[in-house]
């Protein structure tokens, strides 16, 4: 083909320009590609003419250029326009040596550039799409890599510099509970490629409302969420979790604190603990489901309680001697819920607020804690928390006395 030089220096101006206009700072990863014009040129000429399809070398060719301006992040729509604009430049240069002179002949040239087209788009954009994912990939793994090393206390400038983050003095630290969903919406769908997607809407969520500062461990039953303090203010976390919650399609638990890097290992095997307590006490307490992100203050007194030992024993042990009696307990458990108030209590259980009195009153008797004194209140509540989690038997149980009716006593009350 004549003149096949000059078209290129013209095709590749016609790329400068338009990556000019589109792309003020493209850093040249379109510029002055002449080879890869020349074998652009050879594949239209070969398609316009009918003279078959492209050799395996020219398409390796494109598909090599695309991957590399994925990797200098040259953004799909300005390749691509470019592209259509080279087609068009290369159609008219085919055309204006071509015989045309029926309408066949111009539905033949038309339908032959649409072939054009699609071999080169499509080529183009499943080789920058395939790079894409192959760089997200590393990015990805380096994120992955210095989020651990940020959790188990061993994460170095190094790690921070791979992927392209600073390693902060303090952090955001926030451990998630996100409860399985009862039912598959579609059976035929594969548990664990539905998990990734969550897991995929999740970190989508956490980029649009944090930003890239954002780093996570996640699986489809929760995971932890690290944020550098400076990237996010403390008020935008609860809209956070809302965007967790909402990606996930779940009620999540959250517990948060801000927390010096060298405290992370340690402080989120403990938040961890807390977002278990609070779930127990939701479930034990017939809590109505709702997303919620507790500080940790407001869950320290919960979570001490209901630590393993003789403290915590002793105090649930209070109420064993409720045990044979469910409805005392329940009328306890919901009058402490309603904030020691009769008579909300006495709407939600359907009765008298004179019923409620007289219950009290044989709680009072049969485990000598008066529930209508602040500090019969407190032994009460402290004695429902720490009976949260199940108690190892009892002395009784072991010598093999009473044994259903032990078996009352040390299960779970709720």
């Amino acid at each position: 083909m004549p003149g096949t030089d000059s078209l290129a220096k013209e095709i590749v101006r016609r790329f400068q320009q338009v990556v000019a206009e589109r792309l003020a700072a493209s850093g040249g990863a379109l510029h002055g590609d002449a080879a890869l014009v020349i074998s652009y040129l050879r594949i239209a000429a070969k398609i316009l003419d009918g003279c078959g399809p492209p050799t395996e070398h020219e398409v390796a060719q494109l598909e090599s250029a695309a991957s590399r301006w994925a990797r200098d992040r040259v953004p799909i729509d300005i390749i691509l326009h470019a592209l259509h604009d080279g087609s068009r430049t290369a159609y008219k240069f085919v055309a204006s040596r071509s015989t045309i002179v029926t309408r066949a002949d111009c539905a033949v040239i038309g339908a032959r550039t649409a072939e054009l087209l699609e071999l080169m788009t499509t080529t183009v954009s499943m080789a920058y799409v395939r790079e894409c994912r192959v760089v997200a990939g590393e990015h990805r793994s380096a994120v992955d890599t210095f989020t651990h090393a940020l959790l188990d206390g061993r994460a170095t400038t190094a790690m921070a510099r791979s992927c392209g983050l600073p390693i902060t003095d303090r952090y955001h630290l926030l451990a998630l509970s996100i409860p399985a969903p009862s039912t598959t919406v579609d059976d035929s769908v594969d548990h664990r490629v539905a998990s990734r997607r969550v897991i995929a809407r999740i970190r989508s969520g956490l980029v649009g409302n944090g930003g890239r500062a954002v780093l996570s461990v996640l699986n489809n039953c929760g995971g932890t969420i690290l944020i550098p303090t400076p990237a996010l203010h403390p008020d935008q976390l609860e809209p956070l979790v809302e965007a967790v919650a909402e990606a996930a399609g779940a009620v999540v638990t959250a517990v948060h604190r801000e927390v010096a890097v060298d405290s992370i290992p340690e402080m989120v095997h403990t938040l961890h603990d807390m977002v278990d307590v609070a779930d127990r006490l939701a479930e034990v307490l017939s809590a109505p489901p709702k997303t919620r992100l507790y500080e940790f203050d407001q869950l320290a007194a919960e979570y001490q309680l209901t630590r393993p030992g003789t403290v915590r024993e002793s105090l649930a042990r209070r109420l064993d001697p409720l045990m044979d009696y469910p409805l005392l307990l329940r009328t306890l458990t919901v009058f402490l819920l309603s904030d020691q108030n009769r008579q909300r209590a006495a709407r939600k259980l359907f009765v008298h607020p004179n019923t409620i009195d007289h219950r009290l009153k044989r709680i009072a008797v049969v485990t000598g804690l008066d529930a209508a004194r602040a500090d019969g209140q407190w032994a009460l509540r402290a004695a429902l928390v720490a009976r949260t989690f199940p108690l190892p038997p009892s002395p009784t149980t072991e010598t093999g006395g009473a044994g259903e009716h032990n078996h009352h006593r040390t299960a779970t009350p709720w």
